[in-house]
């Protein structure tokens, strides 16, 4: 019984459902309308900024697409480039998330980072597990 066990935990992690895309498409979304421009002193930090956003943006869209014709290993593979050009932004200080650690990688001592403003949750409660 072990090994048909494996063979089924080999399978499951193996798979992309439904559930993750929307989720990590939601996460992102949400992500994305929180950041703010940072406060860290880079040259050209506003065009930074946009571009960082708007690659985020351009990923999030493709994501959608790819989605919504049902081409799931692609919708996620966007949605976490998506991301990870948010996360990107926020460790350079081009984007203010206020310490949010659950969305982004990012905390306080974080480039650009102001303190929190609202509930900002630990790393332990990450939306992502």
């Amino acid at each position: 019984m072990p090994q048909s066990r494996e063979i089924w935990l080999t399978k499951m992690q193996k798979s992309i459902s439904e559930e993750h895309i929307l989720r990590y498409l939601s996460l992102t979304k949400k992500a994305i309308a929180m950041v703010e421009p940072g406060h860290q002193p880079l040259p050209d930090a506003k065009q930074i900024f946009a571009d960082f956003l708007d690659m985020a943006k351009r990923y999030c869209a493709d994501a959608g697409h790819f989605y919504k014709v049902g081409n799931w290993v692609n919708a996620l593979a966007a949605v976490n480039y998506a991301h990870a050009w948010l996360d990107a932004g926020t460790r350079i200080g081009v984007f203010d998330v206020h310490g949010d650690c659950r969305l982004f990688a990012a905390d306080e001592q974080s480039p650009g980072q102001t303190k929190p403003s609202r509930n900002v949750n630990k790393p332990s409660q990450s939306h992502w597990e």
